[in-house]
C-alpha cells in the first residue's frame, strides 16, 4: 500500500466509528473535526486539506438525512456537487489524476507555461445581431463565449427576464444543437406562462421552474437538472433568491450557500465549458444584491435601464467586460405581432443608434487625446517661459 492508502484507510476507518452517531454533516466546523482526527491519530502525519477531501468524499458517498417533509435528501448537495456532464472526470488535478490520490505533503507542484493547448478551445454562440458585438471582441464575428459569466443587472421592472429568454431564442435559432437552461426560482409556473406567452416559440429550450417542487428538494432538483446534460449556456433568474432557495435544503446559512453555488458555477465553467447569465437585481446604491463571492467570477455585468427621458425605451451596456466593449448603450425592443421589423418575442436592436454613439465617443476620445498633447505641447513651449519671465 501507498503512504496516501494508508492514510485513506486510517480515516475512513475513523470516520465509520465517528459519523454513524452524528447529526447533520453540514453543521460540522472542519477545522474542529480535523484537530479530532488528529488526535485520534497522533502517529499517522495527515494535512488538513488531505482529511478534509477525504471527510467530504466519505458524507458524499455515506451520509443521508430526512427532510421535514420525510423524504430522503441526497448528500450531494451538502458538500460537492456531482457533475456527470463534464469534459473530465469530478475532482481531478489538470493532468487528469484523481485528487484523492493526492496529499499535500507529496505531490510537487507543477506550473504551467503560456502555450495554447488542445482540446481547451473556446466556443462562440452568436445570435447574428449587434449584441454579438458587445459580448465579446475575442472573435471577428463576436458572440457569447465559453466558460464566460455575465451578471444582468437592472431594477425590478426592466424586462430581464423576457430579455434574457429571448436572447436564448436567438442563440438557438443560430446554433440549433446548443444545450439551453433557463433556471427560474421566483416565479411561479402559471405566472411563467404570461413570459412564454410574450417571448418567441422556445422550442428546444429548456426551463426549471423552481416552485413547482417541495422547498426541502429545491438542491437536489437543481443538481440533478444540472446533470441532465452538458449545458453550453445556463441562465439563473435570479441568483439571489435561488440563494434563498436553496439554503434551507442544504441547511446552510446564505453565505456559505451563496460560495457554494458560485463554487458549482465555477466547477461547470472549467469542466462543461458552461456560460452563465446571472440575473440581480440592484439595491437603493445601485449596487448588485448579495455578498461579494459571484463578482469574483464574474466576467462582465451588463445592465439594463430605461431611458431617462423617454421611459418605454430600454438599453443594455456593460459596467465591465473583460472579453468585449463596455459602456456604449445599445437600444432595444422586443416586437409584437404584425411588427414588420420582426416576428412576435424577437429582439429588436437598434444598430444604427447604436453604431452613431459608438462613433460620437471615439471621435470624442481621440478629440481628448489631441486636446492633451496640443496643452503638453504649449505649456512646454518657450512662449510660455518667456512670456512667465516677463511677468516677473
Amino acid at each position: 500500500m501507498t503512504a496516501s492508502d494508508i492514510k485513506r484507510t486510517a480515516i475512513y476507518d475513523y470516520l465509520v466509528q465517528v459519523f454513524p452517531d452524528r447529526k447533520a454533516p453540514a453543521n460540522m466546523i472542519m477545522t474542529n473535526f480535523v484537530n479530532q482526527v488528529n488526535k485520534a491519530m497522533p502517529d499517522v502525519d495527515i494535512s488538513y486539506g488531505f482529511i478534509s477531501h477525504q471527510t467530504k468524499q466519505y458524507l458524499y458517498n455515506n451520509w443521508e438525512h430526512k427532510s421535514k417533509g420525510g423524504q430522503s435528501l441526497g448528500n450531494a448537495a451538502a458538500f460537492i456537487p456531482s457533475l456527470k456532464h463534464s469534459a473530465a472526470p469530478m475532482l481531478t488535478n489538470i493532468d487528469g489524476v484523481a485528487t484523492d490520490d493526492l496529499s499535500d505533503d507529496e505531490e510537487e507542484l507543477v506550473l504551467q507555461d503560456f502555450k495554447v493547448k488542445d482540446g481547451l478551445e473556446i466556443r462562440h454562440f452568436r445570435t447574428n445581431k449587434v449584441i454579438d458585438s458587445m459580448l465579446s471582441t475575442f472573435d471577428d464575428q463576436g458572440g457569447m463565449m465559453s466558460t464566460i459569466n455575465f451578471q444582468v443587472m437592472g431594477k425590478s421592472g426592466t424586462g430581464k427576464t423576457l430579455l434574457m429568454m429571448c436572447m436564448a431564442r436567438d442563440f438557438k435559432d443560430v446554433q440549433p444543437d446548443m444545450n439551453i437552461l433557463v433556471v427560474n426560482s421566483e416565479m411561479t409556473e402559471i405566472l411563467m406562462q404570461a413570459y412564454i406567452k410574450k417571448s418567441p416559440v422556445l422550442d428546444g429550450i429548456d426551463l426549471l421552474v423552481m416552485r413547482k417542487y417541495h422547498p426541502d428538494l429545491w438542491a437536489k432538483t437543481f443538481m440533478k437538472a444540472l446533470n441532465l446534460k452538458r449545458w453550453d449556456l445556463i441562465i439563473l433568474d435570479s441568483f439571489q433568491d435561488l440563494v434563498v432557495k436553496l439554503q434551507d435544503s442544504l441547511n446552510l446559512n446564505s453565505s456559505k450557500t451563496e460560495a457554494w453555488l458560485v463554487n458549482v458555477m465555477s466547477d461547470m465553467n472549467n469542466r462543461c465549458g458552461t456560460s452563465f447569465f446571472v440575473l440581480n437585481h440592484v439595491n437603493k446604491d445601485g449596487q448588485a444584491a448579495g455578498k461579494s463571492y459571484l463578482k469574483h467570477i464574474l466576467d462582465g455585468m451588463l445592465e439594463i435601464e430605461r431611458d431617462e427621458h423617454d421611459k418605454t425605451q430600454r438599453f443594455v451596456s456593460f459596467s465591465k467586460n473583460r472579453v468585449g466593449l463596455d459602456s456604449v448603450p445599445l437600444y432595444y425592443e422586443i416586437l409584437k405581432d404584425g411588427d414588420p421589423r420582426g416576428f412576435k418575442g424577437e429582439v429588436w436592436w437598434d444598430k444604427e443608434r447604436y453604431d452613431r454613439i459608438h462613433e460620437q465617443k471615439q471621435f470624442a476620445e481621440r478629440n481628448k487625446q489631441h486636446i492633451e498633447k496640443d496643452l503638453d505641447r504649449f505649456t512646454a513651449s518657450e512662449f510660455i517661459e518667456d512670456s512667465e519671465d516677463a511677468y516677473n
